[in-house]
């Protein structure tokens, strides 16, 4: 972690609480707060993953506090039963769409920033591209709203029509999972602002920081967003 910046992680302790939670934060903080989601745990996807931390530097640079969290059965979130194994479990998600603990964990994540910050924005990769869009269609649809390389040929992505609040979707211009959106781009995510890395694959691997870059720069243009320098 960057000498400027502080990491806490916790783990649930409390009744109610299933999902590890990592805070990244300045010494001054605005008084907004970013929420990350992560991809799906059966690719590999956790709150460590190499697109979420350098966002999470990027944003806390900034002045944003951040905040991600694993899902259930990953890392130090509560498995699902005692004996559940990560990959078995999510591996079940990702083949019968069973998502609604995913969107649990996703509230409770959302909750747990009470106390911490307000949320002004809400980021996911990936899978948790589409965990942040439903989360944010229930619970704050009128928060900005990033969407890094969002599963749109696999998921139900429709509600990104309806938004009103401020989107940017970023594509990996070689995504290997996802087809380069060529067609009608209008037609599938709305009036969210679209930009394509086109150098970049699924993983941004060594496009990091200008992912990063694109997300600081669609939040220049948030007036909303009070950030710290």
């Amino acid at each position: 972690m960057d000498e400027q910046l502080y990491e806490i992680r916790i783990r649930p302790t409390r009744p109610g609480e299933r999902i590890e939670i990592a805070l990244t934060y300045p010494p001054l903080v605005a008084p907004g707060g970013a929420v990350l989601f992560s991809p799906q745990p059966f690719l590999g996807g956790d709150l460590d993953n190499n697109v979420l931390r350098e966002l999470s530097r990027a944003l806390a640079g900034s002045g944003l506090p951040v905040l991600r969290f694993n899902y259930r059965s990953v890392g130090g979130s509560h498995p699902v039963t005692p004996k559940t194994q990560r990959y078995e479990y999510w591996k079940q998600v990702e083949e019968e769409q069973r998502h609604e603990t995913v969107l649990e964990d996703a509230r409770e994540a959302f909750d747990r920033t009470k106390g911490l910050f307000q949320p002004h924005l809400l980021c996911g990769y990936s899978f948790g591209a589409y965990v942040a869009l439903r989360l944010a269609e229930s619970r704050a649809p009128e928060l900005p709203l990033v969407l890094i390389a969002p599963p749109l040929s696999r998921l139900d992505f429709s509600a990104l029509k309806r938004r009103t609040a401020p989107a940017l979707v970023v594509m990996a211009g070689s995504d290997e999972f996802e087809p380069r959106l060529t067609d009608s781009p209008a037609g599938l995510i709305g009036s969210a602002r679209l930009t394509v890395l086109e150098d970049a694959g699924h993983f941004f691997l060594g496009h990091e920081q200008a992912l990063a870059e694109l997300v600081a720069e669609f939040l220049d243009e948030v007036p909303e967003l009070e950030l710290i320098a």
